[in-house]
């Protein structure tokens, strides 16, 4: 099973690069070799996501103390730990819940730092990706995934982005992957 990613030209990088969308809601992901995939859903959001999956609820923003966005600082997210996020220049957070009808979730948390150096040492950080995952390459980056079952996450920098990509039940586990792959797709 393919993922695929399209953006708008206008979220294009100054390189030409696809940059990541700010809001996660731009990005059109694709399960299957075409958008009608059997095992994917279509909404007017333009989002396709894994069938059965629906949003819960719009995609939240978060900023910094003095830099607050549309839900706050990050530390309305993530109280304390926000910390050391911030020490290697947070900037701002993307969250995006999808839920299935029953109750299980899948979450993408997108961090935006100050610049892809600063993403790389965010990954580097064992205070935001502890010790004792499993390395897993996709799409030619290094992943690091933690089974905590029922819990499956899976982490990566891209970009000036950090993304962690999680679900409540590791059943959906290839969903995460398939998500993680779409998104270093085109970087």
């Amino acid at each position: 099973m393919g993922v695929m990613i399209k953006q708008r030209a206008s979220e294009r990088s100054a390189r030409g690069r696809p940059a990541f969308a700010p809001d996660l809601l731009a990005l059109v992901i694709c399960f299957g070799a075409a958008a009608e995939a059997s095992d994917a859903l279509a909404t007017p959001d333009g989002l396709l996501r894994p069938a059965g999956f629906e949003l819960d609820g719009p995609t939240q923003t978060y900023g910094t103390d003095e830099r607050t966005l549309q839900d706050g600082s990050i530390f309305d997210y993530m109280d304390g730990a926000g910390v050391a996020y911030l020490e290697h220049g947070f900037q701002r957070l993307s969250h995006t819940s999808l839920k299935n009808a029953a109750g299980h979730r899948i979450v993408v948390d997108s961090f935006e730092f100050s610049s892809p150096e600063q993403a790389q040492a965010a990954f580097a950080d064992e205070a935001i990706c502890p010790a004792g995952y499993v390395a897993l390459e996709v799409r030619g980056s290094q992943c690091k995934v933690y089974n905590f079952s029922p819990d499956y996450v899976l982490c990566f920098a891209a970009g000036n982005r950090m993304v962690s990509i999680r679900t409540n039940n590791d059943e959906h586990a290839r969903a995460v992957r398939e998500l993680a792959s779409g998104l270093l797709m085109e970087r």
